[in-house]
């Protein structure tokens, strides 16, 4: 059935069916994994990839808590199981989702699920998240990855069915992106007032790459930038006295960690700000009056 060691496939079906794991260990659980095993074995095989199905889908299996109510569901759901067995085959960054949230299959039960995906409909989700946790900077963080795991498991999910295109999912990925950081850069503004106090001017944070492009894939990192405008040049946070170079660093120091930091609901995105007028070397944070002499006088024609 295309396993290079199909005896240690054997040897892990025969302890499913022996109860060595929580999703079998009750009589109906056996019971349905005995109609269940042939139609895994046969999925797994007609994918092309059978180790990697099967290695993928027993590290979901075996951490579920009950399994009474999923195999049943793959029973009734036939065409469901053989997505999430081609999942497994295919995608190992949504097979570590479900591995880790069992709960996502739920989600393609709903009728709206392999609909066209707009994500701004997520929008007021999102934010009325990060509200219930204000003043609480890891609740936000925590608040976001929980929208945007699911969301990114549904375009995931859409790409691997055939029912999204590259250039549908491409824009999707990079709409969930932008709704990520415009909610966690208020709150690493809030965060940051919080801490030096208000600051009177305007900041904007600008996607380069394959966000900017709108043609994100799901492991497409953030190219980003800051760039702020002080009311005036003496400005100074209301409570520690730090001008503008310093208050919109700090913050463009936390939006950079909100997003790329593992909290107990994983990671977001990996962040670059190395497109910046300044690279490496430069601040963290550009003042607009930077930015506009860098693409005026140093910048290379391709910028």
């Amino acid at each position: 059935m295309g396993f290079s060691h199909p005896r240690a496939v054997a040897e892990t079906v025969r302890a499913w069916h022996h109860g060595h794991i929580a999703a079998t260990r009750t009589e109906r659980g056996r019971e349905l994994f005995t109609r269940l095993a042939p139609r895994l074995l046969d999925a797994v095989a007609a994918t092309g990839a059978a180790d990697a199905a099967f290695g993928r889908f027993s590290d979901f299996f075996s951490g579920l808590a009950v399994g009474v109510q999923v195999q049943s569901l793959f029973l009734a759901q036939p065409r469901m199981f053989e997505l999430i067995v081609q999942v497994m085959a295919f995608a190992p960054r949504l097979a570590s989702t479900l591995a880790r949230r069992p709960a996502a299959i739920d989600a393609m039960l709903d009728g709206e699920f392999f609909e066209t995906i707009d994500i701004s409909e997520d929008r007021s989700v999102m934010e009325a998240a990060v509200a219930q946790g204000e003043g609480n900077f890891e609740a936000a963080m925590d608040a976001v990855r929980v929208v945007q795991r699911e969301q990114a498991f549904r375009v995931g999910v859409q790409v691997v069915s055939g029912t999204a295109s590259a250039e549908i999912a491409g824009k999707a990925f990079a709409d969930l992106a932008d709704l990520c950081v415009g909610a966690l850069a208020r709150a690493a503004l809030a965060e940051t007032e919080r801490l030096g106090g208000a600051f009177a001017g305007q900041v904007a944070v600008v996607a380069l790459g394959k966000c900017g492009s709108r043609e994100m894939s799901a492991g497409s990192d953030l190219d980003l930038m800051t760039l702020y405008r002080a009311a005036g040049p003496a400005e100074a946070s209301s409570v520690k006295g730090w001008d503008a170079a310093t208050f919109y660093g700090r913050f463009t120091q936390r939006l950079i960690a909100a997003l790329s930091s593992q909290t107990a609901q994983g990671g977001l995105y990996e962040v670059d700000m190395q497109l910046r007028p300044s690279g490496t070397k430069g601040p963290v944070a550009v003042s607009f009056a930077a930015f506009e002499g860098y693409y005026e006088d140093w910048s290379e024609t391709w910028e």
